[in-house]
């Protein structure tokens, strides 16, 4: 169960983070079952506005949750903690709010929901193993870490586990070089490809989106994805996935997207649209072990 977290369990900012991605972050601490922990935190807007003066609904929040609660049934190594709190626009750092404003639709927001995850202490790979700034050197050194994690037992199944998702924006900065070589995952707020998706448009369009994280693999690895030991490793955590869906992650799933105030019916289209993406069927075609 995801928690949702009013603002009185903020303990206020620390230290900024060294890198940031698509969203403005900050650090901070927050009380977690009595316990007060250092978290990543990110709060969005409830409407974005584009650069055309068009806005959307903003689902990012609800996707960061969905996509928590099916790592953890799924078995993928997530961070121990992670929930949404409500935010006063005075808890967050000038730096973020200010970017916040800027892509707000409507009027200034009063409060902010912002999704937080545990400060795990792992780096990312980008931090890890490459570091700063980008130049030919580091491109090389971008190619052998790609070509590594070609081999990395956790490949195929993160590979997997996106597509399922349909995320579009998994690279080397969300993930995390965890304990015991494990890969953890981080930042689950592209899934459904855009956080403008609405539940009645799923399966609507191509049932597949760019799944960078492969697309990285088959750059530096020409023909990973094609190799049938990958392809039968991917569909392997495709059948444990299906499992646990079953098992528990329906139910999961269902509960954190009423907590997050979907409607029932919207409910059972998303919950829908994920069973069926895990028939064999359909998860052997994109595997490409069936033509």
């Amino acid at each position: 169960m995801i928690p949702v977290l009013n603002s009185s369990f903020f303990g206020g900012q620390i230290s900024a983070p060294k890198n940031v991605g698509l969203n403005p972050i900050f650090r901070a601490k927050i009380s977690v079952n009595d316990e007060s922990i250092r978290c990543y935190v990110k709060p969005m807007p409830d409407y974005y506005r584009n650069a055309d003066g068009s806005h959307f609904l903003n689902r990012e929040i609800t996707s960061e949750a969905l996509g928590h609660v099916l790592g953890k049934a799924c078995g993928m190594s997530m961070p121990d903690n992670a929930g949404v709190i409500v935010l006063e626009r005075g808890m967050i750092p000038d730096s973020v709010l200010s970017k916040l404003d800027e892509v707000t639709h409507g009027h200034a927001q009063d409060s902010f929901l912002a999704w937080f995850s545990q400060d795990m202490i792992y780096p990312n790979l980008v931090e890890r193993l490459i570091g700063d700034p980008a130049n030919d050197f580091q491109s090389k050194r971008i190619r052998r870490i790609a070509e590594k994690l070609s081999k990395h037992p956790d490949a195929p199944a993160l590979v997997s586990f996106d597509e399922w998702l349909l995320n579009s924006d998994r690279h080397l900065g969300n993930l995390l070089a965890a304990a015991k070589g494990k890969m953890m995952l981080i930042d689950q707020g592209r899934i459904f490809r855009l956080p403008s998706w609405q539940p009645g448009s799923l399966g609507s369009t191509d049932s597949r989106c760019q799944n960078t994280f492969e697309l990285m693999l088959n750059t530096y690895t020409p023909r990973w994805s094609e190799q049938l030991p990958i392809k039968s490793a991917r569909s392997l955590a495709y059948n444990t996935f299906s499992v646990a869906f079953r098992s528990h992650g329906s139910s999961a799933a269902r509960s954190t997207l009423k907590e997050m105030m979907m409607e029932d019916s919207d409910v059972d289209t998303v919950i829908n649209y994920l069973g069926g993406r895990l028939d064999p069927v359909q998860y052997s075609k994109f595997v490409e072990l069936l033509a």
